[in-house]
């Protein structure tokens, strides 16, 4: 089993040993959580036979970066809230904010199996 970057910032695909990729994964998300801490545990074992561009950008990858890119990604998910033919609701008008707020009011660290901690995430209004 391998890793290799690919073309899209802060993704990754896995690779088998034939070769085939098995999975693509980026560092946000439920599941690239899990796929994140599985490829820093290669890292940690194989960090010998890693290309330095591997290691140097999975190893400085912040929890402010993890946190804004989860954030970046619940703002797109409600752009659509924006259209010109609708109206946010006040609660989607403060949920977009409070998560535009989350650098300035969260003190985000990551536990030892790679979840995020020190955010508090805004529920999605109805």
């Amino acid at each position: 089993m391998k890793y290799r970057k690919t073309g899209a910032e802060n993704w990754f695909e896995k690779i088998d040993d034939d070769g085939s990729v098995s999975s693509s994964f980026t560092n946000t998300g439920e599941i690239g959580k899990l796929m994140w801490v599985e490829f820093q545990a290669w890292l940690a074992e194989d960090v010998g036979n890693v290309p330095d561009e591997y290691v140097n950008n999975a190893l400085t990858t912040s929890p402010v970066d993890f946190m804004r890119e989860e954030r970046d990604r619940l703002l797109i998910e409600t752009d659509w809230w924006a259209n010109s033919d609708l109206t946010m609701t006040s609660a989607q008008t403060a949920y977009r904010q409070q998560l535009r707020d989350l650098p300035e009011n969260s003190t985000p660290a990551l536990d030892e199996d790679g979840n995020l901690t020190g955010v508090t995430w805004p529920t999605v209004p109805e």
